[in-house]
């Protein structure tokens, strides 16, 4: 694609991940499309490594915007900051402890273009441990029904196994599902918006790879990433439900586009679908607990 291709605003948030930072902004300037606009918004790192990493990518590439918050604004209103300087026709997030395939942005670019109907395209998501060893691939779907009710449903029965979120969109819909909200499923809700405005296309050509090290790595992370120190795993679906339902029943995403009545019977299918998760979650720890049982018994 030649510059005069649609301008792709990459957003890269970061906090005090120098090391991990520079392989972030590195896949992203080796990208085979070009025409990228770079915004790293630097939470205010107490580690000067970072202000001068930065400085110097902007320095050589200037493609990439570096701006240093004065204080710690906390990362829903860092993404916020963003989503606010991006002047692209289409967005992406890449995390400072995460990257893509080279050819991400160009392959998932074709693909939004060539469908009005897609909100997000996406690829293979992939985890690593700190030493760059893959721990864990995910397994990806098409979630392309014309109905937006089956679209999130089929999101809530995958979305606890596989990660979407840092697809491909056009910015005027990151604007339109992006919230200040720090709720412990915002990754859900943000993606649920997304599907309810149209398909999302699975691309197993390209790759998101992620460090496994963010707050979600475990219970322990999310209690203290979210303040909620009751949270555990026999209380984490719950806790899930109450914000997801709520969020379709009260956002302003939801209340300008439905009326009550078909919020309230969207969010009693959401409910029954998290309820199953809920379920199978309880099903999987109740076996585990009891092989471990039977192995700290005979070991």
């Amino acid at each position: 694609m030649q510059s005069n291709s649609p301008l792709v605003s990459i957003g890269i948030p970061t906090y005090n991940r120098p090391n991990e930072l520079k392989i972030a902004i590195e896949s992203i300037i080796k990208q085979k499309y070009n025409n990228l606009e770079i915004i790293v918004s630097d939470n205010c790192s107490s580690d000067p490594a970072v202000e001068k990493l930065c400085k110097n990518y902007a320095n050589i590439d200037s493609r990439i915007k570096y701006y240093r918050q004065d204080k710690n604004i906390g990362m829903a209103q860092n993404g916020h900051f963003i989503i606010n300087k991006a002047i692209g026709d289409y967005f992406i997030w890449c995390l400072d402890d995460d990257w893509l395939s080279k050819n991400y942005i160009e392959e998932s670019l074709k693909v939004i273009l060539e469908d009005p109907g897609c909100s997000i395209v996406f690829g293979n998501m992939n985890f690593y441990n700190m030493e760059y060893q893959l721990v864990k691939k995910c397994p990806q779907v098409h979630i392309a029904q014309s109905s937006y009710v089956e679209r999130m449903l089929t999101y809530c029965s995958t979305a606890i196994s596989s990660s979407l979120t840092c697809g491909l969109v056009s910015t005027k819909t990151i604007r339109e599902v992006y919230t200040n909200n720090a709720r412990l499923p915002e990754d859900w809700i943000f993606m649920m918006k997304i599907l309810f405005l149209g398909k999302g296309r699975y691309l197993p050509s390209v790759s998101y790879n992620a460090l496994n090290n963010g707050v979600s790595k475990n219970i322990e992370s999310l209690k203290k990433g979210f303040n909620l120190p009751l949270l555990n795993e026999e209380n984490f679906w719950d806790v899930m439900n109450i914000y997801i339902v709520d969020s379709i029943l009260h956002d302003d995403f939801y209340t300008t586009r439905l009326e009550t009545y078909d919020r309230i019977s969207l969010a009693l299918d959401i409910n029954k679908a998290i309820m199953h998760n809920k379920a199978s979650n309880a099903f999987f720890y109740k076996i585990r607990n009891k092989l471990k049982k039977i192995k700290d018994f005979y070991f």
